[in-house]
């Protein structure tokens, strides 16, 4: 499996669309949170997601 990171920028919206983007990210397995190497989660920065996906 690859392990993909991204990070985004959403510039032109109505309203905040960070929230709605996130939702929609992690509800496609995306994630919004890091294991650390001392086996704590950590929060990745607000525009950050990870995942592992089968290409």
């Amino acid at each position: 499996m690859a392990k993909y990171l991204y990070s985004y920028a959403l510039e032109e919206a109505f309203a905040a669309p960070h929230p709605v983007f996130l939702k929609q990210a992690v509800a496609h397995g995306w994630q919004a949170w890091v294991l650390g190497s001392n086996n704590l989660w950590y929060r990745l920065p607000y525009t950050t997601c990870k995942a592992r996906l089968q290409i």
